[in-house]
């Protein structure tokens, strides 16, 4: 188990810590390099280049760069400044900087929380058919999209109906393939 333990700790060090008990970035490139990633969306790795390809390439590709260039990366940067200046999270930060701007703090935890509610059944969905992606040759998909998703990664089934007779239930209403009975 020793040993178990010294190979963990030489792949995944403990972060370092600053005077304020915080935990610290190991390097500028992973802060950079999460930050890039929290940052990305399904919009930029989904929908965007079928956009691009659908209507002619360029003239979607200047007002993007430009939205990116204008209002995004600015953004990103103007938050993470007030985050590293404060050593908090939004809420905390954004109070302290203005009591009024509390409410910017909240909605950012609000906006995170409404996200992950659509995000992981989405990703989930996205798993489901890049783990089919590798069955054999032509997809499990081809020529069935609409049912494959509805029967096989949705896996939506008709409700089972309850009985009720002489004013008492007889069974409960079933609904096959979730938890909820």
């Amino acid at each position: 188990m020793n040993a178990l333990s010294k190979v963990k700790n030489a792949m995944f060090p403990p972060p370092a810590y600053s005077e304020d008990g915080r935990a610290q970035w190991p390097s500028r490139t992973s802060f950079l390099l999460a930050s890039m990633g929290g940052a990305m969306g399904f919009g930029n790795m989904l929908r965007y280049p079928s956009q691009v390809y659908n209507n002619n390439g360029l003239q979607w590709f200047v007002p993007y760069l430009m939205a990116i260039s204008c209002l995004a990366i600015p953004l990103l940067i103007l938050e993470i400044a007030i985050g590293q200046a404060y050593r908090s999270g939004t809420v905390i930060s954004f109070n302290a900087l203005d009591k009024r701007l509390r409410g910017v703090g909240l909605s950012m935890v609000f906006t995170g929380y409404c996200i992950c509610v659509y995000y992981v059944p989405l990703l989930s969905w996205v798993w489901v058919y890049f783990r089919n992606s590798f069955q054999a040759a032509p997809f499990a998909w081809t020529g069935r999209a609409e049912d494959f998703f509805y029967n096989d990664v949705v896996i939506q089934k008709a409700k089972v109906e309850g009985e009720i007779s002489g004013g008492s239930v007889q069974s409960y209403s079933t609904y096959p393939n979730t938890a909820v009975s």
